[in-house]
C-alpha cells in the first residue's frame, strides 16, 4: 500500500481529481500459464472476501484490459448513481461486464442511406477520423452511439475529449484545404473506420481511393490528402464492432436475455498479463527442464482512497456518516454528561476495551472526553458515524445504567455495566 500519482485532468463532482491517491498494489509471478490463472482466481477470491467483510455491495465485471494489456481482467465496482462507469448485466445468464468491454449485437443494415458518421481527431490534430455506423432511429441526434473505447483501441492517438465546436472549426480548415486555400501538409491524413453492420456497398467503396459517396457529399476531399480505410481490427482481423450497448439490448453471450445498466464506481481491478511484459524485458526463469521461459505475470490493485469515499457515500443518512464496523475509525464511542461523570466514563471505557477471559480482543473504543455539551457530542458522533455509541446520561444518574445506541438501526437499549460488553459485541456482529 502506498501513494501513487496520476497526471490526468478528470473532473469529479465539479472538482479536478488530486494527482496523489492511495493504492493497494499486488504483482504476481508464476512459472506457467496454468499456475498464473490459479493465482489470478485466488486473488479474485481474496478481493471478494475483502469486500464481503466491508459489507459493501459490489459487482464483479469482465473488463477491457486497455493499455495494461493481457487476455483477462475483471473490475470490482460499487453501484452508485454518481459513478463514472457503466456496468451491464444479463437478465438470463447473469453475465456482467464493463461498458468499455461491451459491443452491441450485430444487426446488418441493407440500405446505404441508413449510414451515420461520427467525427473525431487525434491529439496532434493532424488526423481526421470518420467512424461510419448504422443510423439509429430511436434516440436523439446529439447522442454518441459509437464506443469511443473501441476506437481508441484501434487508433491510440484518438482524442475523445474534443467536442462538436472544436470539430466544426477543424472541418472549416479542411474545407479551406479542399478549396486550395491552405498549404498541403496542414492535415496529414484521413482514417475511415467502418462498423461491421454496414452493407458491403458502403465498405467496399471505402474512400481509400477517394471514391465519392453520394450519401456523404461533404467527403469529396482534395485527392492529395492520404486516406486509409479500416474494416477489421489490424491485430486480430476481426470485423469492427464499434457501437455502444444500450439497456434492453440482447446479451452478447446468451442472446436470450436482455441487458440492464448500472452506474458504478470502480474500486479494484485484477489483470492477468501473461508474458506481455516479461518477453520484451527478457524476464525469464528456468523451469523443471532447465529451459529458460518468460514468467507469467499478474497485476492487481484496490483504490483505497477511492474505496473510502465509496463506503462513505453508501453508508450515510441525513445525520451524517454511518460506517460499517470493519471500516469505522472506532467501533464504539463513549460519551457522557458533565465532568462529574468522567471517572465513570473511563470505567466504561476500560470494560469495553479489556480483553476477554480467552484472550479475545476488546472492543475498539474511543472515549470522547471533550468538555462540550452532551447533545453536541452525540450529534457529532452521529456525524462521524461510529457504529455504536454508549451514553452516560440520565439513566446513569438514576439507575447506573448506560444507554447503547446503534447508529445504523437507531436502536436504543439501557443496560447495566455487567451486561454492557456482551450487548455491545452482540450489536457489532451485525454491523
Amino acid at each position: 500500500m502506498g501513494r501513487k500519482f496520476r497526471d490526468e485532468r478528470r473532473p469529479r463532482a465539479g472538482l479536478l481529481r488530486g494527482r496523489e491517491f492511495t493504492m493497494k498494489d499486488l504483482y504476481t509471478f508464476d512459472l506457467t500459464e496454468a499456475s498464473a490463472l490459479e493465482t489470478y482466481h485466488e486473488v479474485q477470491g481474496a478481493y471478494r472476501a475483502f469486500f464481503d467483510d466491508l459489507k459493501l455491495p459490489y459487482i464483479v465485471a469482465e473488463a477491457d484490459s486497455g493499455k495494461m494489456g493481457g487476455s483477462l481482467s475483471h473490475e470490482y465496482h460499487y453501484p452508485s448513481a454518481s459513478g463514472e462507469d457503466t456496468i451491464l448485466s444479463c437478465t438470463a445468464c447473469s453475465h456482467t461486464f464493463n461498458e468499455e468491454a461491451a459491443c452491441a449485437m450485430p444487426l446488418v443494415i441493407q440500405d446505404p442511406a441508413d449510414t451515420a458518421v461520427f467525427h473525431g481527431i487525434t491529439h496532434d490534430r493532424k488526423t481526421l477520423l470518420n467512424v461510419f455506423y448504422p443510423k439509429p432511429h430511436d434516440s436523439g441526434e446529439n447522442e454518441i452511439h459509437v464506443n469511443v473505447h473501441k476506437i481508441k483501441a484501434i487508433i491510440p492517438d484518438f482524442d475523445p475529449s474534443v467536442g462538436a465546436s472544436a470539430l466544426e472549426l477543424y472541418f472549416a480548415n479542411f474545407s479551406e484545404y479542399k478549396d486550395g486555400k491552405s498549404e498541403i501538409g496542414t492535415y496529414s491524413q484521413i482514417i475511415n473506420l467502418f462498423d461491421l453492420r454496414l452493407p458491403r456497398s458502403v465498405t467496399e467503396s471505402s474512400f481509400s481511393n477517394h471514391s465519392d459517396q453520394p450519401i456523404f457529399p461533404d467527403f469529396i476531399m482534395d485527392k492529395r490528402i492520404p486516406t486509409t480505410s479500416i474494416v477489421s481490427d489490424p491485430a486480430t482481423d476481426v470485423p469492427l464492432n464499434l457501437l455502444k450497448i444500450k439497456a434492453g439490448d440482447a446479451c452478447p453471450k446468451c442472446e436470450a436475455g436482455r441487458l440492464t445498466m448500472t452506474s458504478a464506481v470502480e474500486l479494484g481491478h485484477t489483470f492477468h498479463l501473461g508474458t506481455r511484459y516479461s518477453e520484451p524485458l527478457k524476464a525469464v526463469v528456468a523451469n523443471e527442464k532447465r529451459e529458460w521461459t518468460p514468467v507469467e505475470m499478474g497485476c492487481h490493485g484496490i483504490g483505497l482512497s477511492r474505496m473510502i469515499s465509496a463506503v462513505a457515500e453508501g453508508y450515510r443518512d441525513e445525520n451524517g456518516l454511518c460506517w460499517p464496523r470493519v471500516a469505522a475509525p472506532f467501533e464504539v464511542v463513549v460519551t457522557y454528561k458533565g465532568a462529574a461523570m468522567e471517572a465513570d466514563a473511563e470505567e466504561v471505557y476500560d470494560i469495553l476495551s479489556s480483553r476477554g477471559l480467552e484472550g479475545a480482543d476488546g472492543v475498539d473504543v474511543l472515549l470522547d472526553d471533550r468538555q462540550r455539551d452532551l447533545v453536541w457530542k452525540m450529534k457529532d458522533a452521529d456525524l462521524v458515524g461510529y457504529p455504536v455509541m454508549v451514553v452516560l446520561g440520565r439513566g446513569w444518574s438514576s439507575s447506573k445504567k448506560v444507554e447503547v445506541q446503534v447508529r445504523k438501526t437507531r436502536q436504543k437499549v439501557e443496560v447495566s455495566l455487567g451486561e454492557l460488553k456482551a450487548v455491545v459485541e452482540g450489536f457489532l456482529k451485525d454491523l
